[in-house]
């Protein structure tokens, strides 16, 4: 059998379907551009026909010029949304994640296992290997700013309290699957269209919040058509992305049992539906600390609490299991995604502990354990 992952017959997301999202990318730029000449256009004219009555002898009433007033500050503010919008696509700001840069010669084992997993996917090795402070594994094509530095191109982040639950055999089918969005250009085409997005989100919300804080219904006025055309426009961007993206997922899904076998894969992916939401959950975190009588680092007191919360991860999981499919979602259910995974044989047999992977695995235990201690009241996202 070959070491490379034949993606014939792989779930695709019709060539259309990308064209029409790649012709959103200017189109934004478009229509963000239209609305700022229509919100100047229409209250220009406004003033215009007010002056040539003024100059034309006619009496303008006080309420009137007080109206224009308004209107021409209305289509100001605006404007200055679609030039924030713009601005945020052209020159976002690296995104911060709470995770460490671990450089592989440091991590020889880990090195080993990530350049053998991306030879039998078929795939070029991450710039940057992170190991997140949260329950979450992805893979990006972006610029993040990190505890110990800035991470730039393609990026991998482990999450660190999901290594210890996971066997070898399960994180190399994980991997497998993130490293998958890789080899088809996913991270490549979301490092285009996403900072797009991003923008014309900016743009409305700032929208929203001038219509909002107005002092008048003149003053929103010029601001409700654009404001409502750049939403349905988003709804739409953002449907036929997520579309995109769910077809996407399981072709990585695919990828990932055609390179590890369906049976550990799919292992992986129902402890990682338990584990994700039982690291924030305060019945856990009680065990927890229970089970950490010597006050050390809540990663390390997570990871030998784990046998203990057994239960509550498997709560997780049936609760993941009958969540219903949503059109706006970037991922299928759960439920869908481990009924699609084609059966195919196991290929591998460690069966060990991940955490063995990481020799430095207690030095990123306590070294995030302070920013734990921070930001566990508020999780910033699963993956």
């Amino acid at each position: 059998m070959s070491t490379k992952v034949k993606c014939e017959n792989m779930p695709n997301p019709p060539a259309i379907l990308v064209y029409i999202s790649l012709l959103f990318v200017p189109g934004v730029y478009i229509l963000l551009l239209g609305c700022a000449a229509a919100m100047l256009g229409g209250t220009g004219f406004v003033c215009y026909w007010v002056f040539t009555w003024m100059t034309s002898g006619h009496r303008v009433p006080v309420k009137l010029l007080g109206i224009v007033i308004l209107l021409m500050i209305g289509a100001l503010m605006g404007c200055w949304a679609v030039v924030r919008g713009i601005a945020a696509t052209i020159w976002s700001k690296p995104q911060f994640e709470p995770a460490l840069i671990v450089p592989l010669n440091k991590e020889p084992e880990l090195g080993k296992f990530i350049a053998g997993l991306c030879s039998a996917v078929g795939t070029g090795l991450p710039d940057y290997v992170m190991i997140h402070a949260e329950p979450t594994f992805y893979v990006c094509q972006s610029k993040i700013e990190t505890l110990n530095g800035r991470a730039k191109g393609r990026i991998l982040a482990i999450g660190l309290p999901l290594v210890a639950g996971l066997t070898i055999n399960e994180l190399r089918a994980i991997l497998a699957h993130e490293f998958a969005h890789f080899s088809g250009g996913d991270t490549l085409y979301s490092s285009r269209v996403v900072p797009v997005y991003s923008g014309a989100v900016t743009a409305c919300a700032t929208m929203t919040e001038c219509i909002n804080e107005s002092d008048s219904m003149s003053q929103a006025l010029p601001m409700m058509a654009p404001r409502f055309l750049l939403d349905i426009y988003l709804r739409l961007f953002h449907l036929i992305n997520m579309t995109i993206s769910r077809t996407r997922e399981k072709r990585a899904d695919m990828i990932s049992a055609l390179t590890c076998g369906s049976q550990s894969f799919k292992i992986a992916l129902m402890k990682t539906a338990g584990l994700m939401p039982t690291f924030w959950d305060e019945s856990a975190k009680k065990i927890v600390m229970e089970n950490n009588p010597d006050n050390c680092s809540y990663y390390t007191a997570f990871r030998s609490s784990l046998p203990k919360l057994t239960d509550l991860a498997n709560a997780h999981y049936k609760h993941r299991l009958i969540e219903v499919e949503n059109k706006y979602d970037s991922h299928p259910i759960l439920q869908t995604r481990l009924e699609s995974i084609p059966d195919i044989v196991e290929r591998y047999t460690d069966k060990g502990s991940s955490s063995r992977l990481l020799i430095n695995l207690e030095e990123y235990e306590q070294k995030l354990g302070e920013f734990y201690k921070i930001a566990s009241a508020a999780p910033m996202h699963n993956t």
